[in-house]
């Protein structure tokens, strides 16, 4: 599980950067709010796993 998000982190930073592009300030915040919540979301599942 740990592998599988590690596998899958460059493609969700690429697709931020993508965002990053296109939006603006607050669609940033937002993503980056987003991205920081889903990061801690998937270190809580990856712990209750191991």
């Amino acid at each position: 599980q740990a592998t599988a998000h590690i596998k899958d982190e460059p493609s969700e930073a690429r697709a931020g950067a993508r965002l990053r592009k296109m939006g603006s300030p607050v669609t940033d915040d937002r993503c980056a709010s987003l991205v920081a919540e889903a990061g801690s979301y998937f270190d809580r599942v990856i712990s209750a796993l191991g």
